[in-house]
């Protein structure tokens, strides 16, 4: 779901503020300030192996306290600086924010 159309699956780009927030449809997989509104939360939470995200067939996962940080990371994000929210460089620097504020 980032920048090589090539590797993106489901013409979804997640790398981007404007994918991460459009309208799927009825949902979005990025809701700011509401991770439970958010299809990325559902998806990494469902317990149906055909929405599971990542794919189980990948081998790979998130574990509980990844997914913790990303629900707070979403949860927060209205209150970090917008100008800036298309810089990846400023939302790695937004995590480490939340990460050395908000946990533990």
């Amino acid at each position: 779901h980032g920048p090589d159309k090539g590797q993106r699956k489901a013409d979804l780009r997640l790398d981007v503020r404007e994918g991460a927030l459009t309208d799927l449809g009825g949902y979005q997989s990025v809701v700011p300030g509401k991770p439970d509104q958010s299809e990325l939360i559902a998806r990494l939470l469902t317990e149906d192996k055909d929405e599971l995200m990542p794919p189980p067939k990948t081998g790979k996962a998130l574990s509980q306290g990844e997914i913790e940080i990303l629900g707070k990371w979403l949860q927060v994000q209205p209150l970090l600086n917008q100008r800036a929210a298309n810089s990846r460089l400023n939302q790695l620097n937004d995590l480490f924010f939340l990460l050395d504020h908000t946990i533990m």
